[in-house]
């Protein structure tokens, strides 16, 4: 809930989706947990038919990364998406994407130290009908 709001409830038919194969937002989440049990970050992955920069007609995206306030700079969310990277791999994809809020100054400069390249700088818009 600290990186996306909603309420507990959402969140857990969300989790129920996923691990019940429901779920069509997310193909794989990879989880650091503490000795101790404690779940401390997360990723969540998508394969997407389109990602800003890629010419590739499928390409593994970070729908979500997290790690805890207090664990953060031990090298946890590199783990995480050195996991990612793999899994990807694994897959036969040659790349990973990934965005972040264009005022997140911490996501930009996470993802700048794991090697990511700005694809696109962009302001997203919705009109109702």
């Amino acid at each position: 809930m600290a990186l996306w709001p909603g309420t507990r409830e959402d969140h857990a038919r969300e989790i129920e989706g996923y691990f019940s194969g429901a779920c069509r937002f997310v193909d794989q989440t990879f989880l650091h947990e503490t000795e101790d049990g404690q779940i401390v970050g997360f990723v969540e992955l998508r394969l997407r038919d389109y990602a800003e920069g890629s010419l590739n007609p499928r390409v593994p995206y970070l729908e979500g990364w997290y790690v805890e306030e207090a664990w953060r700079g031990r090298g946890i969310g590199r783990a995480l998406i050195a996991r990612s990277e793999r899994w990807a791999k694994e897959l036969g994809f040659s790349e990973i994407a990934s965005d972040t809020d264009l005022d997140n100054a911490g996501g930009i400069a996470a993802h700048r130290a794991l090697g990511f390249e700005v694809a696109a700088r962009m302001i997203s818009y919705l009109k109702k009908l």
